[in-house]
């Protein structure tokens, strides 16, 4: 039975964290993550969690398909300056047009696949995270209206972080919580491109509809709006360069 693609609530959920500031970071030097022991490492397993600030929205840029999830956590792992793992979000509250959507056997309720995340540029010389798939490619698959519409999420997604700011270690300190935000531009992703250096890699996200009865295949573009609230567990162990 196919699926609808749709970068999945993914939102995920994701996860990096609260501002440290380190060295000056440019456009051809990635941002870091750093740990409240000693700049410029991580500690292994330092745990994340995010809390959706608001209800999070997936748009079809054609069809005009909404999925809505009104509250989202999220769980994850940083494991070194640049990486993180086993990122996962779980959504309530999900529908498409007031018909209930998940993926498990409570209504309403999505959980997506474990993502990887990478801390980069979104924007130039403005940090974010890129996530996706630890395995395959799919980063959530789920049904709407008992069936009725049938979503497999794939790809990446970008999410921007706040937070970072400062141009010395002594200019900055560890925050007790950050932002994570997914947002949109003129119904398109606002963050699909990553800035290392001089190269930029797009990724717009996209969706791929199927719908009863036909189960036809309809690829269109995908704009995700979303907010986290970010916090490390201990409260304040982790920090991003600029």
């Amino acid at each position: 039975m196919k699926r609808i693609k749709m970068m999945g609530l993914c939102l995920v959920a994701a996860f990096a964290l609260s501002a440290v500031g380190s060295s000056v970071a440019s456009a051809e030097e990635a941002p870091e993550f750093v740990t409240k022991a000693a700049v410029g490492t991580v500690a292994p397993n330092v745990e994340v969690k995010g809390t959706q600030a608001l209800p999070g929205k997936l748009k079809g840029q054609t069809s005009g398909i909404s999925v809505e999830c009104l509250t989202g956590n999220s769980t994850g792992w940083v494991t070194g300056p640049k990486t993180l793992a086993n990122n996962v979000t779980i959504f309530h509250g999900c529908q498409v047009s007031g018909y209930p959507c998940q993926n498990g056997t409570e209504s309403g309720v999505i959980t997506t696949n474990k993502l990887a995340g990478t801390l980069g540029f979104v924007a130039k010389e403005f940090p974010g995270i890129r996530y996706e798939p630890e395995t395959g490619t799919e980063t959530a698959s789920f049904e709407c209206g008992g069936g009725a519409v049938l979503i497999k999420s794939v790809g990446r997604l970008f999410g921007a972080v706040s937070g970072a700011s400062g141009t010395t270690v002594a200019a900055n300190k560890l925050a007790a919580k950050s932002t994570l935000a997914f947002a949109e531009s003129k119904n398109r992703q606002k963050y699909k491109q990553w800035y290392l250096g001089s190269v930029e890699l797009p990724n717009e996200l996209k969706t791929i509809l199927n719908k009863y009865p036909l189960y036809t295949t309809e690829e269109e573009g995908t704009t995700e709006i979303a907010s986290f609230v970010l916090v490390t567990s201990p409260v304040g162990q982790l920090g991003i360069t600029k």
